[in-house]
């Protein structure tokens, strides 16, 4: 957008507007990471939150547009006076996450329970700032801008920015409260330059000459038929941004669940959606369907390859294959998107079905798939659509270049990556090529269960990770297994001689830590998923063969234990991750308080640190350091034939002389402890090199 030959307020005006959308979209990019990770704890860590906390905002973003669309339509003082009034209601209800840890309401849907959550704390505030982009827009071309979609393209960048900034700058440098604090402050600042860009644009006429005259001027976007795309209407607006969508929520789905559920992990699939846009709304020449095409196939054939391995694929494989996929998918729908838009004058309407088309992708995502699905099959069936849309989309599209070459190319490449996903999904489902059989498959709010069954063994697996095995065989079942076997740290806490104990335990998996108990023990397990405790009870004899009085209560184990009178536990372990994923609120040092608080005086605290990609031990060690505790950290190899699995526990106590006397030599001192609070914490301080 050049100023160069225009007058003194109109350069002000172009300005105002553009750093408006620009500093709107950076605000609604700063918020969604924030609320998301306020949400977290209240929610047990869940990596489906993200997706909630993406259909949410996808929904308010919608109303934001359909406000801009109606106020688009009128002139005068009173739309003016209902925009000043949302926008002091939104001023009033800062700021948008509520300050402390609080609870959130006890509904029977963690859904319904989170969405009333977000509409509680950031509704009106994003709501204004969804409605900027569309607003100005279009009160830009009514005021005799050019080009007003440029001002999506500064949107989008300012979107980018936003993201990219949070989990860099923004998270590492403050306190939830304290980015709360700076972000209304911002969101102050940014509400009396809005109130005047609309309030002047609501001032000018409303007349059909005025798009007519608008066509004449010299700048004007030219009707042609990659600005105007006369074929194209609401059904294809709506399906080029629901796709996409569908494949932003999938992708970032199959990636958080198997590492952590942080907003670091949220913001990469997300930036490159975002990206998408900036590149196709900012630029004709961006887009080219013989590049992106054929990329798209490849990152596809790629990303079927990594399905197939069953999680065995290194991590630069996956990461590299998805992010892939899902920027060249973005990149055909938003660039085909682009070339539908419609003249100026309807871009408000424009914006109306971009916008419910993402809802619709993060509706079906977050809410319909787990419903439909037992497994999660979004990933494929986003790459099938992507590719079925644009075999649709060929032979309507006027602007295809060498029609016929190209249409041999999509049909090639389609016949492999068609086929190769489905592939994928029926080997997922039937869980061929590793000699296991599927027996039951669980997917909920929390997460995808399975329960699979060998020639050897019974095995329950959340999401790639397995989190416990029982042998077939009479003879060893029973026996604890995987990374609760004899000779690992717990095993050989849980093993010894002497009193009958009190033992709690955060993570129930198969229940295999209750073949410990004995006559006496008294063991508390705390299961934040009702239905790890339904296949434990179903699949595996743990619970039911144990000696011990077995008590399971069925909700987040921090928060169990936060409600709860001190316990009095000799034993207290810490094993809740679900996949590789971490809830980062059981690692907190309000966290370890709590924890502290239902231990005997010489009582252990046990934390399963393994992790594949995070050295969660600096996260304990820094805990250990503030409430002074001892630590030692102990790790155990696999052994294939007794079913253990290499593991690394530690070990934590008020005084050395508590620790049991193989664990009395002092270890290394931890280099680089990392602490965490219920209000901050740093992914990248623990990602391991």
């Amino acid at each position: 957008m050049s100023l160069s030959g225009v007058g003194g307020s109109e350069r002000l005006r172009l300005l105002a507007h553009a750093l408006s959308v620009f500093v709107s979209a950076w605000l609604i990019f700063q918020v969604q990471p924030m609320v998301g990770k306020a949400l977290l704890p209240r929610f047990g860590g869940s990596p489906a939150i993200w997706s909630l906390c993406l259909l949410a905002f996808q929904s308010l973003l919608l109303l934001g547009y359909l406000g801009a669309y109606l106020l688009a339509r009128r002139a005068g003082a009173w739309p003016l006076l209902g925009y000043a009034l949302v926008l002091l209601g939104a001023l009033a209800s800062l700021p948008v996450v509520p300050q402390g840890q609080g609870d959130v309401p006890e509904l029977a849907s963690p859904v319904l329970a989170a969405a009333l959550a977000i509409a509680g704390s950031a509704a009106l505030p994003f709501v204004v700032l969804a409605m900027t982009t569309p607003l100005l827009s279009a009160l830009h071309e009514r005021q005799g801008g050019a080009a007003p979609y440029r001002l999506y393209a500064y949107s989008n960048a300012g979107s980018l920015l936003g993201l990219l900034s949070y989990p860099v700058l923004v998270e590492p440098a403050l306190a939830l409260p304290a980015q709360a604090g700076v972000w209304g402050l911002a969101f102050a600042l940014l509400s009396a330059l809005l109130l005047w860009c609309v309030g002047s644009g609501l001032r000018s006429p409303v007349g059909p000459a005025t798009a007519k005259a608008l066509q004449a001027r010299p700048g004007a976007e030219p009707a042609t038929a990659t600005t105007m795309a006369t074929a194209a209407g609401p059904g294809r607006w709506l399906l080029l941004s629901c796709v996409p969508s569908v494949s932003l929520l999938a992708i970032t789905n199959h990636l958080t669940v198997d590492v952590a559920a942080v907003p670091l992990l949220w913001v990469v699939p997300l930036a490159l959606y975002l990206l998408s846009f900036i590149l196709t709304f900012g630029s004709e020449r961006a887009y080219r369907r013989a590049l992106w095409l054929p990329l798209w196939m490849a990152f596809a054939l790629s990303a079927a390859a990594a399905l197939l391995a069953h999680g065995s694929a290194s991590v630069l494989h996956q990461l590299t294959s998805f992010l892939g996929l899902l920027f060249c998918g973005c990149m055909l729908c938003h660039g085909e998107l682009s070339r539908a838009r419609p003249p100026a004058d309807r871009v408000a309407t424009f914006y109306l079905w971009v916008s419910l088309g993402g809802a619709a992708g993060g509706l079906f995502v977050a809410l319909l798939a787990p419903l439909i699905f037992d497994a999660f099959l979004e990933l494929q069936l986003s790459v099938v659509a992507t590719g079925l849309l644009m075999w649709w989309l060929w032979p309507r599209a006027k602007t295809f270049e060498a029609r016929g070459s190209e249409g041999l190319w999509l049909g090639f490449g389609l016949a492999l990556v068609v086929p190769a996903m489905l592939v994928a999904a029926y080997f997922q489902l039937a869980e061929r090529g590793r000699g296991a059989e599927v027996i039951e498959r669980s997917r909920s709010f929390h997460g995808m269960l399975r329960v699979t069954r060998t020639e050897d063994a019974t095995i329950l697996s959340h999401g790639r990770i397995r989190h416990g095995m029982e042998f077939r065989s009479s003879a060893r079942r029973g026996q604890p297994t995987m990374y609760f076997g004899p000779s690992s740290a717990v095993g050989r806490v849980l093993g010894a001689a002497g009193e009958p104990r009190r033992v709690g335990v955060v993570g129930l998996g198969a229940g295999t830590l209750a073949s410990y108990g004995r006559a006496g023990d008294r063991f508390d397990f705390y299961e934040l998923d009702p239905d790890v405790v339904r296949l434990a009870r179903r699949h595996f004899s743990y619970l039911a063969g144990s000696a011990a009085k077995l008590q399971v209560r069925v909700g987040d184990g921090r928060r169990s234990l936060s409600q709860l009178p001190p316990q009095g536990y000799d034993v207290l372990i810490l094993d809740a991750f679900a996949s590789d994923s971490v809830p980062t609120h059981l690692l907190s040092l309000e966290a370890f308080e709590i924890y502290l608080q239902h231990l005997q005086a010489d009582g252990l605290l046990l934390c399963n640190v393994s992790n594949r990609h995070l050295d969660l031990q600096r996260v304990v060690a820094g805990a250990a350091a503030h409430h002074g505790l001892v630590l030692r950290v102990r790790e155990t190899p696999s052994n294939i034939e007794r079913g253990e699995a290499r593991v690394r526990w530690a070990l934590l106590s008020r005084r050395a002389l508590a620790l049991p006397p193989w664990l009395r030599a002092p270890d290394p001192e931890i280099a680089a402890r990392v602490q965490w609070t219920d209000t901050y914490s740093d992914l990248l301080s623990v990602l391991r090199r």
